[in-house]
C-alpha cells in the first residue's frame, strides 16, 4: 500500500508517494541525509500514515574563544602610623585576563542560542592596595617587652611604648587562626587566608583554606617566609628550640565547621633565610576518636620535650624523642553517679583499685619522664584511672 507524505527540508517542500513504513525509510528513499545534531519531526522511527508531514531542521554549532579583561579589586589598609588625611599607594592594580569559550547554535541558518561552555584564567588580576592613615590623638603607655596584635587582617608590633606602632604585614589577609610571637621575640608565626580561583571546570567549595607564614620582627626590611604548609588548624613555637614549631592540619570541607581534622602533628625547623631545614612527623594522621573531625588541642611542655594533647574522649602526654604516652581518662560525672548509685560497697572497691592504678601511673611517669610531678601537671580533680583500668570499675 502506498501513502503520500510531505517532506519539508532545506527550504523546500517535497511530496513523496512511498511504501516506506517509518520516517527514516522515507528520508532514505528521498535521498535526504541527516546531520548528527539535525532535528526531525516526527522522530525517525515513527510509523508513517497517510498525509504525514516530515519536518527537518538543520542544526549547526560554532565554538568561539574570546579574551575578556578581569578588572582588579581595590583594597584599603588602615595605618595608625599615618595621619588621617594621608594615603599611600602600596601596590598598583593590574587587570587580569580570562579566555571564554562560547557555543553558538544555529537552526536553519538562524542563531538560536549562545552559551559559555568554558572559562579559563589566563592572567590573575593584581589588587590595588592603598594605605590610608588613621592616626588619632592618644597617650602613649610604656610597655615592658614586645607586643604583637592583629588589626584589620594585618600584624602590628609595639615595643617599649604604645606610641611606637608599626605594621609587620600589609596583605590584609591574616585569618587569626595562628598568631604567635616566638619566646625569644625574634619571629612572628601566623596564618594567611589562601585565595583559590574558581573556574567552571573546577569549582572551589567553601571551608578552611590558609597557609603558614613567619616573619622576623627585628629586621625593618624583613620579608615574610612561606613555610609551605597548607590548611593549618593549630601551630605554636617550641618554648626552647629556636625557629622550631609544631603544627597540625586538616582537610577543607563545605559543611560546618569547614574542615575535617587530620589529627596529625608535625615539628618543623626553618633557617634564618626562611628555608625549611627539617620537618618531622610526630603523630600519624588518625580519626581522632569521638568528634575527631573537629581536631586535637595541643600545648608544649615548658622544657619543649613533650606535647600534651586532648581529644573529646582522651588526653595524652606525647614525648617527642620516645613517643611514649600516658593516657588519662576523665569520666562523665553524670554517668559516674548513675553507675555507683546504690552500690556503696562496689564504689569503695573501685576507689581503692583506682588509687592503686594512679600510683602505678605516677611511678611510670617518674621513671620515664624523670619528674615526680610530671603527671600532676596534667591531672584534674576528676582523674580516676587510665582508659583500660576505668572499664573495670563499671
Amino acid at each position: 500500500t502506498t501513502i503520500n507524505v510531505t517532506i519539508v527540508a532545506d527550504s523546500k517542500t517535497t511530496t513523496l508517494t512511498t511504501k516506506a513504513l517509518t520516517v527514516r525509510d522515507a528520508l532514505s528513499e528521498a535521498s535526504i541525509t541527516l546531520g548528527q545534531i539535525d532535528k526531525v519531526t516526527p522522530s525517525e522511527f515513527t510509523p508513517l500514515t497517510q498525509d504525514t508531514t516530515i519536518t527537518i531542521v538543520r542544526v549547526t554549532e560554532k565554538f568561539d574563544v574570546e579574551e575578556v579583561i578581569v578588572p582588579f579589586e581595590k583594597q584599603t589598609v588602615r595605618n595608625e602610623g599615618l595621619p588621617a588625611s594621608e594615603s599611600r599607594l602600596l601596590q598598583t592594580g593590574v587587570n587580569g585576563k580570562d579566555e571564554i569559550t562560547y557555543r553558538t547554535v544555529f537552526e536553519n541558518g538562524v542563531q538560536t542560542s549562545r552559551a559559555i561552555v568554558r572559562r579559563v584564567s589566563v592572567k590573575q588580576p593584581l589588587a590595588e592596595i592603598v594605605m590610608v592613615g588613621s592616626q588619632t590623638t592618644f597617650i602613649a603607655i610604656p610597655i615592658t617587652g614586645t607586643l604583637s596584635y592583629l588589626s584589620a587582617g594585618n600584624a602590628w608590633l609595639m615595643r617599649l611604648s604604645s606610641g611606637s606602632r608599626k605594621p609587620l604585614t600589609t596583605s590584609g589577609d591574616l585569618d587569626g587562626r595562628v598568631f604567635s610571637l616566638a619566646p625569644d621575640g625574634k619571629y612572628l608565626l601566623y596564618t594567611r587566608t589562601t585565595v583559590i580561583s574558581t573556574t567552571a571546570a573546577s569549582p572551589t567549595s567553601a571551608g578552611l583554606s590558609n597557609s603558614l607564614w613567619a616573619i622576623s620582627i627585628n629586621d625593618p626590611n624583613a620579608k615574610p617566609f612561606d613555610l609551605k604548609v597548607k590548611n593549618v588548624l593549630w601551630a605554636d613555637w617550641s618554648p626552647t628550640a629556636e625557629r622550631t614549631l609544631a603544627y597540625t592540619t586538616a582537610e577543607p570541607r563545605a559543611t560546618a565547621p569547614g574542615w575535617q581534622a587530620n589529627n596529625d602533628l608535625f615539628v618543623l625547623t626553618f633557617s634564618t633565610l626562611g628555608n625549611v631545614d627539617k620537618s618531622t612527623l610526630a603523630l600519624e594522621a588518625s580519626s581522632g576518636g569521638v568528634y575527631g573531625w573537629f581536631g586535637t588541642r595541643f600545648t608544649w611542655s615548658p622544657d619543649g620535650s613533650r606535647l600534651a594533647f586532648s581529644q573529646a574522649d582522651k588526653e595524652s602526654v606525647h614525648r617527642l624523642d620516645t613517643r611514649w604516652k600516658i593516657f588519662i581518662y576523665r569520666p562523665s560525672r553524670t554517668a559516674h553517679r548513675n553507675r555507683i548509685a546504690g552500690r556503696q560497697s562496689h564504689l569503695r572497691r573501685c576507689r581503692a583499685r583506682n588509687r592503686w592504678i594512679i600510683r602505678r601511673i605516677a611511678h611510670h611517669a617518674r621513671r620515664h619522664l624523670g619528674e615526680p610531678h610530671a603527671l600532676t601537671r596534667w591531672k584534674t580533680d576528676r582523674l580516676l584511672a587510665s582508659e583500660r583500668a576505668s572499664a573495670k570499675c563499671d
